[in-house]
């Protein structure tokens, strides 16, 4: 699954407004986490992993759920650095924070990609054209 494809599912965040979402959401999360327990070892214990999970939900509310389950898959993957010893709650942090900066460089190259189309649409003219004075091959 890439980040675009992970970046189309129900955000953590809109779990809430559903009926029990809270719940819901935490018991999402949790679950995510318990089940990583089958590729690494956890330093939590059941309690422990639904404090990590309400954190996360905290913190990475913009995540969805697909995100965080590619973000957690990755990690202990090793794709995001080596594991040494039991993953902890800053490990996990880690991992999100490292998809995250994936998913910032993605929409940066989104835009980048379309950017020249989208300013032609609008009649705008890039600092380039500006400076050079043509536009696809001709004078301004």
């Amino acid at each position: 699954m890439t980040v675009a494809q992970a970046a189309t599912g129900t955000q953590l965040s809109a779990l809430k407004n559903q009926p029990n979402g809270e719940i819901m959401q935490i018991a999402f999360i949790s679950k995510s986490l318990n089940e990583l327990k089958a590729l690494v070892k956890v330093d939590a214990d059941a309690d422990g992993l639904i404090l990590w999970a309400e954190l996360i939900a905290a913190k990475y509310w913009t995540f969805k759920a697909e995100e965080l389950l590619k973000a957690l898959l990755e990690g202990a993957s090793n794709n995001y650095g080596k594991i040494y010893g039991a993953v902890n709650y800053q490990t996990i942090c880690s991992w999100l924070d490292h998809y995250e900066g994936l998913k910032v460089k993605h929409a940066e190259n989104s835009y980048l990609d379309n950017k020249e189309s989208y300013d032609q649409s609008r009649g705008t003219i890039s600092l380039k054209e500006y400076v050079t004075g043509v536009r696809n091959g001709n004078k301004l």
